[in-house]
């Protein structure tokens, strides 16, 4: 069987959504770099202390970022399909509660957020 995709309308979002969405997208990618950051064996106690604090700010800061991207993409989603859901998904999600998101499979999150940067350029509405 083949999935089909999550449906997307970019046409009503703003140029200021787009800033808000390009923003996010390059912090959580600099954060996780820094949470990845591994500490060099001859750090002194004071600078492994400093990283091991920044690299947990960083995993917080990723947490909120992760909010407020999908505030943002709940706002560009017209459908999910149903393949894309847990079973236990309610049949009458309208996809405007940033909520509903809750209920995409963990397995296809990542998917459903390339597809949205993957349509969003391809809109020539763009």
């Amino acid at each position: 069987m083949t999935d089909t995709k999550p449906v997307f309308n970019f046409e009503n979002l703003s140029r200021k959504w787009l800033k808000r969405w390009s923003r996010i997208q390059l912090e959580m990618a600099q954060r996780a770099l820094i949470v990845q950051t591994e500490a060099k064996p001859n750090l002194s106690s004071a600078d492994q202390v400093k990283l091991f604090k920044g690299k947990a700010e960083s995993a917080e800061k990723l947490f909120e970022l992760e909010d407020e991207r999908d505030k943002l993409l709940i706002e560009a989603i017209e459908s999910i399909p149903p393949e894309w859901l847990v079973s236990s998904a309610p049949d009458n999600l309208s996809w405007d509660n940033v909520n509903d998101l809750d209920w995409v499979k963990s397995s296809k999150f990542d998917s459903l957020i390339e597809l949205a940067n993957q349509e969003r350029q391809a809109d020539p509405k763009n």
